[in-house]
């Protein structure tokens, strides 16, 4: 993908950008294209450069940058390393892509809120949230700016489906990811899949975070009131590939009934290791990240959540 149409780089490193408001207010980071071949975010990073040159920031901090460099120029997930998941890495890298890594890792210093912008690979209906290490949105408010929630972000930002629970994670919970990097560092982190890859919404989510944007008083303008119901749903099980294991085909945020059987094991001694022949949820979980057909050992074939009841 080209970046000839991005504004000269006024921030800190390669590809950033920062405007600073003459108001106090909070730092709102936006990140893009830790993957390089997920588009609607590095589109999203334009736009709000281009308003970061244009003098458009009234009240704290907005900055911007763009992650995965090469990954992005050579329109590819990433080459090496996927810079998305080295966040808790410390020491000397061991190509560009991590050094780019470390360089984010400097620019999300001080940021009070994270939007991290992905599509997903395979096939999903709507765009959706994911918050992972947070228990409840009510009771998280954004550093930088008085009595204002993670629920109300999310609802401004307008996308009702959001996930959470610490399925999400990476096994032992480390902080991989750029979002709970900012959890760690004292900021509020935001991930937000803009849909399927191949069919992005971008233009729907870039309205909501210009719409949060004017919330938080971070640009000029008046923010239109939603109403949006949020959905919460809490992810609580990694379900994992086997030998002989195919999951059943389904779109990201599916849900299904209890008793549905999302995958079956055709490998006999993988059937009595296990002592079953499939993969039957015992509750209403929604589907999250599934993969297609067979999937092997030590691969995630998909995330198993369930609604949160207020």
């Amino acid at each position: 993908m080209k970046l000839d149409k991005f504004p000269s780089t006024n921030g800190p490193i390669d590809y950033s950008w920062v405007g600073k408001g003459p108001k106090p207010g909070p730092t709102v980071t936006f990140l893009a294209g830790l993957h390089g071949d997920e588009h609607a975010s590095i589109e999203i990073a334009n736009t709000l450069a281009a308003m970061i040159c244009e003098g458009k920031v009234e009240a704290g901090q907005l900055k911007v940058a763009l992650g995965n460099i090469d990954a992005i120029l050579a329109n590819k997930r990433f080459i090496k390393s996927n810079a998305n998941r080295k966040f808790a890495m410390t020491g000397e890298p061991q190509n560009s892509e991590e050094a780019r890594v470390l360089e984010l890792q400097m620019f999300l210093q001080g940021t009070h809120l994270l939007l991290d912008g992905h599509n997903t690979v395979n096939p999903v209906e709507k765009p959706f949230v994911a918050v992972p290490t947070i228990d409840s949105l009510k009771n998280i408010t954004i550093p930088g700016i008085q009595n204002v929630t993670l629920e109300e972000v999310l609802q401004v930002l307008g996308i009702p489906t959001i996930l959470k629970g610490k399925a999400l994670l990476e096994e032992g919970g480390s902080p991989v990811y750029a979002d709970t990097f900012v959890m760690q560092h004292g900021g509020v982190g935001v991930t937000i899949e803009a849909g399927w890859m191949k069919d992005p919404k971008t233009q729907m989510v870039q309205e909501g975070i210009i719409n949060l944007l004017k919330y938080l008083g971070t640009i000029e303008g008046e923010p239109t009131p939603t109403d949006v119901t949020l959905s919460v749903w809490n992810a609580t099980k990694q379900v994992m590939g086997d030998t002989g294991f195919k999951i059943k085909k389904f779109n990201g945020l599916h849900v299904v009934e209890a008793g549905t059987t999302i995958a079956t094991i055709s490998d006999e001694q993988t059937c009595r290791d296990s002592g079953k022949t499939e993969v039957v949820v015992d509750e209403e979980s929604m589907i999250i990240f599934p993969k297609k057909g067979n999937v092997k050992p030590g691969q995630m074939a998909c995330i198993l959540a369930q609604k949160v009841k207020e």
